[in-house]
């Protein structure tokens, strides 16, 4: 009986350090995701803020480019009318 008992107590020993090794390597699987959780984040507003500086940097430019172009009439939408031909313009007086 107490060889048996011996057995048991050598088992749960052993399965007692396979739990333990493989906490272990849970907890740094764990603290891995947490890591990758955050620098994901970070990366999540970096983002965010390199859109705003995009946005206000494209609003400017279009700014500076309507500033430039501003009175040309093609900007403006103004469209070169042809001149009116009357009923004698192609013959001499």
């Amino acid at each position: 009986m107490n060889v048996r008992l011996n057995e048991i107590m050598d088992e749960l020993k052993k399965s007692g350090k396979k739990i333990d090794n493989l906490t272990g390597l849970l907890e740094k699987a764990k603290d891995r995701a947490d890591r990758a959780l955050l620098e994901s984040k970070m990366h999540q507003k970096e983002n965010i803020e390199l859109k705003k500086m995009d946005a206000t940097l494209q609003r400017l430019l279009n700014l500076m480019n309507s500033r430039t172009f501003g009175p040309s009439k093609s900007q403006k939408g103004i469209e070169k009318k042809k001149p009116v031909r009357g009923r004698h313009d192609d013959k001499d007086d």
